[in-house]
């Protein structure tokens, strides 16, 4: 008995509407995940035995956590998570180190972005410093 709705489908879906997470109406969201998730190819590599369901699901988890970068900023909970992601993707298949470059890319924009907030940042003068005893 076929399954309709394959795992990898089904989590390849739901990170494409969580990644068009964006101040838009919900009508694009579903069209950006009925999008990935109608694809034919992807239910049909899904649905046989090889590592690209598993793929698949790492990419979008990947490019996910990507966005959630860019858009709030770097943490390092968010960091760790994409590493992982991105480690476990190329584990799963070679071809997969095309992610290294963007997730390196994505980890730098988002030091940057640290970087120059704590610029903004002025600590308080310590008053301990220009005292005698």
């Amino acid at each position: 008995m076929a399954r309709t709705c394959p795992p990898g489908g089904a989590s390849v879906s739901g990170f494409a509407c969580r990644s068009s997470n964006v101040p838009v109406p919900s009508r694009i969201q579903l069209a950006a995940a009925a999008t990935a998730g109608l694809v034919p190819m992807t239910a049909f590599m899904s649905a046989s035995v090889n590592p690209d369901a598993l793929l698949y699901a790492l990419w979008s988890l990947a490019l996910w956590l990507g966005v959630r970068i860019l858009k709030r900023g770097l943490t390092l909970t968010d960091a760790a998570g994409l590493f992982a992601v991105v480690g476990l993707a190329v584990t799963a298949k070679a071809t997969s180190y095309a992610l290294v470059p963007a997730a390196v890319l994505v980890l730098a924009i988002g030091l940057w972005r640290l970087r120059r907030r704590d610029q903004n940042f002025v600590p308080p003068p310590n008053r301990n410093c220009c005292t005698r005893s």
